[in-house]
């Protein structure tokens, strides 16, 4: 297992990774399994679990990241998967300037050989035993198992006496497709329970989360105020009326193309989300060292 990654795999690795629906896993296997099943020609047969591990592998690996990133307690659970994990030094710079996450990163040093490293990497990392639950009276499990077993075949053996029947590459897609799907429903089960479906409830979600922020920010600020003689050492903390203003103008471009949407409020809650998020990191970074203290007690 690696617990080392050159900046440059990494970055690289990152950089092909496209954002949006098309360039994604669930994309390709639909694209899959509409081409496949008109296809009749057995010698691309082969490539079917080559590409299915692939797509997995990369789509696990996204999900990995996410939980990863979503909590301390699941970046501890991954030191259970991976101990004395090294950085280069301009790992630690890409930390730092957040153009990598931590869970980017840890997300590769995870394997994938074998099914058995994603069902052990998910419920390490979420601390779960309730994930083969998901699978229960479905073939799912020991199809992907054998679109692992094929990979391998078709990729390190010539394996001339071996035919895959146009049914089973079917299968094999179809699987893998539910694997991730049911993989990832679990998953955001846990990360986001109680997730509003109605559109108002999301709206109204967002709103809190703001809220939950502005509250953060505003008690954070309080305690500097009340332990640090800003007279002292030249700090000027009266700006909330401005950052306000600009919090608001910014929400309200960044929404331009959806004020004619149901979802304006969730999308214009975010952006102040966002923007006040970034002015609690930047203080907690600038006022580090009266913060410690802070810190301990929060």
């Amino acid at each position: 297992m690696k617990k080392k990654l050159a900046y440059e795999e990494v970055m690289a690795n990152l950089c092909r990774v496209g954002i949006d629906y098309h360039s994604s896993a669930d994309c390709e296997i639909e694209i899959l399994r509409g081409t496949f099943e008109k296809c009749d020609d057995e010698v691309l047969y082969p490539y079917i679990p080559m590409r299915l591990v692939a797509l997995m592998e990369g789509y696990f690996q996204e999900l990995y990241s996410n939980i990863i990133d979503a909590d301390a307690k699941y970046r501890r659970n991954f030191a259970e998967l991976v101990k004395d994990v090294q950085f280069e030094l301009s790992m630690i710079d890409s930390f730092e300037q957040n153009t990598i996450t931590f869970g980017e990163y840890a997300s590769m040093l995870l394997p994938c050989n074998h099914l058995e490293d994603i069902l052990t990497n998910i419920t390490t990392l979420l601390e779960t035993d309730r994930l083969k639950d998901e699978f229960n009276d479905t073939s799912i499990l020991a199809d992907v198992k054998e679109i692992f077993k094929y990979r391998h075949i078709f990729c390190h053996e010539i394996a001339g006496n071996i035919r895959l029947e146009h049914e089973k590459i079917l299968k094999m897609i179809d699987s893998a497709s539910e694997l991730m799907k049911r993989i990832g429903g679990f998953v955001s089960g846990i990360l986001y329970p109680k997730s509003p479906e109605l559109t108002l409830d999301i709206i109204n979600e967002a709103q809190k989360n703001f809220e939950r922020k502005d509250k953060e920010l505003h008690d954070l600020i309080k305690w500097l105020e009340e332990n640090v003689d800003f007279e002292y050492w030249g700090i000027n903390l009266d700006f909330m009326e401005v950052f306000e203003e600009y919090r608001k103008k910014r929400a309200e471009k960044v929404c331009e193309n959806y004020e004619d949407g149901s979802l304006y409020g969730y999308f214009y809650a975010q952006s102040k989300k966002e923007s006040t998020e970034e002015l609690i990191n930047g203080l907690k970074k600038n006022f580090r060292h009266f913060l410690r203290g802070y810190n301990a007690s929060h």
